[in-house]
């Protein structure tokens, strides 16, 4: 039978298979989107399609619960930074130390540079003496002839015992090395401080307010701050550090919580807590 006979039978009898029409395609669907465990692009298209079709009154409020979500995680993480004030420290050098170091600018100590002064003169006469001494061995050896051999020669030289009373050369080179070493750490450190920046007036001012205010220590253990000449301060030097001190300055003048709000860290605030009357700036 010819292909049009047996399509013509067909359709008598109704046995032709037709294509499903679009409509039942989309009730068909995909096995995952029948199983319900995901869902299918284009379903997924849909949904972005009605959250940004939906009234505006419902897409504020949508944002702001979002929004206020956000602001809840943010307080919680802040809730449980350790923030420490210093009324949480015992009144007296616990309490100082928190406050130096609470910011750089309070960070003032001394130099003793009378001190380090004293103590490199010191060991540079020690040193001076014992290279006298070093000379006189010398020259003592260089008279004989079996000195300037020793003079020569490092392991005839430590085989001697004393030279003329003066003991072995060894000996003394072994107490050059060690003042020489101590010297050395002491120019070192001297250097090091002399290259420390002196604290601006107002960081000082700051200093001596608080120790007035609140007396963490007795009279003479907090009379370093008024040695002006001596005093250093660990905080570095920065180019824009005018600025600093006008904002501290309005601080000081205009004394409101926006300007604190504005130029002050919540951990700052909390931690150093500026109270009205008691001037630290």
């Amino acid at each position: 039978m010819s292909d049009p006979d047996r399509y013509g039978s067909q359709m008598e009898k109704g046995q032709v298979a037709r294509s499903p029409s679009s409509s039942e395609k989309g009730m068909m669907g995909s096995p995952t989107t029948c199983s319900g465990s995901t869902l299918a692009p284009s379903v997924q298209h849909t949904s972005d399609l009605d959250q940004r079709n939906r009234p505006w009154y419902q897409q504020l409020r949508s944002a702001l619960f979002h929004r206020r979500s956000s602001e809840t995680n943010v307080s919680e993480a802040k809730s449980k930074t350790k923030i420490r004030t210093l009324e949480s420290f015992p009144m007296g050098y616990p309490r100082q130390a928190a406050f130096a170091d609470s910011d750089d600018s309070f960070m003032i100590y001394r130099r003793f540079g009378y001190i380090h002064s004293r103590l490199l003169l010191n060991k540079q006469d020690e040193l001076r003496e014992l290279e006298a001494n070093l000379h006189d061995m010398d020259r003592i050896d260089e008279s004989s002839e079996e000195g300037a051999l020793c003079l020569k020669s490092r392991e005839l030289d430590e085989e001697r015992d004393d030279i003329q009373g003066l003991g072995p050369r060894r000996t003394l080179l072994e107490k050059i090395e060690q003042k020489t070493l101590q010297y050395d750490q002491l120019l070192l450190n001297a250097q090091q401080l002399v290259a420390f920046n002196k604290p601006p007036m107002r960081d000082q001012t700051s200093l001596r307010n608080f120790m007035e205010n609140r007396p963490c220590l007795v009279e003479d253990e907090k009379a370093f701050a008024y040695d002006k000449e001596d005093l250093i301060t660990l905080r570095p030097g920065r180019d824009h550090s005018f600025v600093d001190g006008f904002v501290e300055r309005m601080l000081k003048i205009f004394h409101c919580r926006l300007l604190r709000f504005i130029f002050c860290s919540e951990v700052n605030i909390l931690s150093q807590e500026i109270i009205v009357g008691i001037p630290i700036l």
